[in-house]
């Protein structure tokens, strides 16, 4: 798992150059062939590329103080690393203070909560885990999300199930999304809706409703997106495009939005590419 400046560029590992042939000399049997470049992407609004990753990138998500950027990949060898012993994680939320973290565990199919430590010049230092929650789904966690306000955590599984939890990991309810299945679920950056895609060309938001004393009360069906025809439902907004563009990629991606909404990182394959917009 990474943790890194978002604003800063990794450098990648120089490989040594290879050894010419002389005198027309054979390649030595068995030696790896010369490995091809790999392909450059440009684009206006590229502002860096984050190496690093030996393995594909499972998760990543930006520090709600916008100063760092985690992720978790296949096999890593990176700046500030946390290993979890006899499983991986493949989702990864920051908590809203940035001291903590929570990944999505793939072979216990649970949470784990993981604590930040601070080095003495107040970076970030050591990873520990915490504990972890109880094992409530029974189909794949595609994806976790923790609330802006800290009051829950919510998971979701690739059947229809959504799992609200306290920050503690007790549960507070399970949402039945009668999607066929999903194939995402988020919590909104206000912290107080949670929505799900799936089979349908649908999206489903829910209002995860608190008392006044900040106790848990219910998840009540808010509205749903049909054509992503409504934004502050209230008021019967409806969404709009703002721009549109293509990025080419030769495996499925994984995209977050910066907390300010102005910076986007799109992470394929081993490598993480950022995108800021101009206003």
């Amino acid at each position: 798992m990474r943790n890194s400046k978002s604003d800063e560029t990794n450098n990648a590992t120089k490989s040594k150059p290879e050894k010419s042939e002389k005198h027309g000399k054979k390649t030595k049997a068995g030696s790896k062939p010369k490995r091809s470049q790999s392909i450059q992407f440009l684009h206006p609004w590229l502002s860096t590329t984050l190496k690093g990753n030996s393995g594909y990138i499972l998760g990543l998500d930006f520090s709600p103080n916008g100063k760092y950027l985690i992720n978790t990949a296949e096999g890593n060898n990176l700046f500030i690393r946390a290993n979890v012993e006899l499983d991986h994680t493949t989702k990864v939320r920051f908590s809203p203070d940035t001291k903590a973290f929570i990944g999505s565990l793939g072979n216990d199919n649970t949470v784990r909560i993981f604590r930040i430590g601070k080095k003495d010049d107040g970076s970030p230092g050591n990873i520990s885990a915490a504990f972890d929650f109880p094992k409530k789904h029974s189909a794949e966690i595609i994806n976790i999300g923790i609330a802006s306000n800290g009051k829950f955590i919510m998971t979701c599984s690739r059947d229809t199930t959504i799992i609200i939890w306290s920050i503690k990991g007790d549960l507070y309810t399970s949402i039945d999304t009668h999607q066929m299945n999903n194939s995402y679920g988020a919590v909104s950056p206000c912290g107080r809706f949670v929505a799900s895609s799936g089979f349908t060309p649908d999206v489903k938001v829910w209002e995860v409703c608190f008392d006044k004393g900040g106790m848990f009360q219910d998840v009540k069906r808010a509205f749903e997106l049909k054509g992503h025809s409504a934004v502050r439902y209230e008021l019967g907004q409806e969404a709009y495009l703002l721009c549109t563009g293509n990025i080419q990629y030769t495996s499925p991606s994984l995209i977050s939005l910066s907390p300010d909404g102005r910076t986007v990182v799109v992470g394929a394959d081993n490598s993480i590419k950022k995108y800021t917009t101009v206003f």
